[in-house]
């Protein structure tokens, strides 16, 4: 990406890259209510809060750049901004400028922080459903995720408030060399504890498949959707080391967008798994969306195997956590525990 991208380019890129994460959400909703006829559950309560937080934090970008924030670090600006520091002219336009646009950046913080964790808090409260209460050490290892990333998650919440004090440093003209955005320590570390925290919930779900008793394709298809978080770990990996070069530029809003919308998607796509048969399930007039079998007659001419074939087939197109819980029962010792 260019150092600097133009405001239209820029605010294009975020657009396209939360509208692409909104509707894969509207996706998981629509197939939760309409098709399931459910009540959503808290993980896609959780990840449309997150995107909701993401949609935040692109309006900040698109503030700042309205206010002028693709110039900051220009030939021009630069010296200005100096000489406005060094003659004390906090009234220049230039220093008023700067001084509301730094406090935007300040409240964008917070969009990415909860933007950027409540996709894990999503699949954390997933796993919640999956590892049932008999795996004991997979429940406590998951307890011990949640409590690390919940500690992360806080950790970069308070060093995005405490690190410049008092607050208000954070948008002076004057101080703003000592900024929370201005500091690669901040960065580095708040880096530390999201990669570090996308590894951990990434890997957790493997230490289930020794528990499960399902066919080996079934078996690869489901090590396929746990290695959907790769995406998420990679693209955090090269906000990184583009980040580690150009610190404060359009094209690092971009990849920071980019994060929190391939977090979204990576926790809402096995969701969509339904949507490869809803065209089958459709042309088929015994069943209907909820499950149950249409007509007195149909039903009670339906045999068993069918039955007990659709309900299979129906749970393939939920959630992990209801793949694991009711084809067990459907299957009979489809998951034990070692």
């Amino acid at each position: 990406m260019a150092r600097n991208l133009s405001e239209a380019a820029t605010n294009v890129a975020n657009g396209v890259l939360l509208s692409v994460a909104g509707l894969v959400i509207l996706l998981r909703a629509w197939i939760r209510i309409g098709i399931e006829r459910r009540s959503p559950i808290l993980s896609d309560w959780l990840v449309a809060i997150g995107w909701i937080f993401a949609l935040g934090w692109v309006i900040c970008c698109a503030i700042t750049y309205r206010m002028g924030a693709l110039d900051e670090y220009s030939v021009t600006t630069v010296p200005l901004l100096k000489v406005c520091i060094g003659l004390n002219l906090k009234s220049a336009p230039i220093a008023l400028s700067a001084n509301q646009r730094w406090k935007v950046y300040f409240a964008s913080n917070y969009f990415f922080d909860i933007g950027l964790y409540f996709p894990k808090a999503s699949l954390l409260a997933l796993y919640c459903k999956v590892f049932q209460v008999h795996f004991k050490r997979l429940r406590i290892a998951l307890y011990i995720t949640i409590l690390y990333v919940t500690l992360c998650w806080i950790t970069s919440f308070c060093l995005d408030t405490v690190w410049c004090l008092p607050i208000r440093n954070n948008w002076s003209i004057s101080e703003s060399q000592g900024s929370v955005w201005n500091s690669w320590a901040v960065f580095r570390i708040n880096y530390a504890f999201n990669v570090s925290s996308d590894c951990i919930v990434f890997i957790l779900p493997f230490f289930l498949l020794p528990y499960i008793h399902f066919p080996r394709r079934q078996k690869w298809a489901l090590v396929g959707v746990f290695s959907l978080g790769l995406i998420t770990i990679a693209t955090s990996v090269s906000r990184f080391l583009f980040e580690n070069f150009n610190l404060q530029t359009s094209s690092d809003n971009i990849w920071c967008t980019a994060e929190m919308c391939c977090a979204c998607i990576v926790v809402s796509l096995p969701s969509l798994k339904l949507l490869l048969k809803y065209r089958h399930m459709r042309s088929n007039p015994v069943y209907d969306f909820s499950g149950s079998i249409t007509g007195a007659n149909v039903a009670k001419s339906a045999e068993p195997t069918q039955q007990i074939s659709y309900a299979a087939f129906r749970e393939s197109g939920d959630d992990i956590s209801q793949n694991f819980v009711r084809l067990e029962s459907l299957q009979g010792s489809s998951i034990t525990d070692g």
